[in-house]
């Protein structure tokens, strides 16, 4: 009895490792906004990263919106400027592949700060 409780237990830690598909999801959200970003490692090296952000503050929603997370200092940023479509979503950040970005960890925490309309907040992606 005691081996196949150890098996198990073994198995559970190994298993509790492993993502199905190597992909890590970090999210934030601050007072007006919401960001999800994927990111997959696709081996070797090369990572695959996309996003989406969400304004969930009060109407009415800002024509254009600046996006900037950086991890740790001088090591990487990532972001940019996403504009309102005519369905009041903001557009996806479109996967992009990198050989030299950072391979984040489950405990990361990387700060970020959304600006719009001469306003800014700051948010930090946790992983989920």
């Amino acid at each position: 009895m005691k081996r196949i409780f150890v098996l198990v237990t073994f198995l559970l830690i190994v298993l509790s490792g492993c993502s199905s598909d190597g992909q890590m999801i970090f999210a934030g959200e601050s007072d007006s906004w919401k960001a999800t970003f994927i990111f997959k490692d696709l081996g070797d090296g090369v990572q695959e990263r996309s996003g989406t952000i969400e304004y969930i503050g009060e109407d009415p929603k800002p024509d254009e919106v600046t996006v900037q997370f950086f991890y740790r200092i001088d090591q990487e940023s990532f972001g940019g400027s996403r504009g309102l479509n005519k369905d009041g979503s903001y557009s996806d950040i479109e996967p992009t592949t990198c050989t030299t970005c950072v391979m984040y960890e489950k405990d990361d925490e990387i700060p970020g700060i959304i600006e719009w309309a001469d306003q800014k907040e700051s948010l930090i992606l946790t992983s989920k």
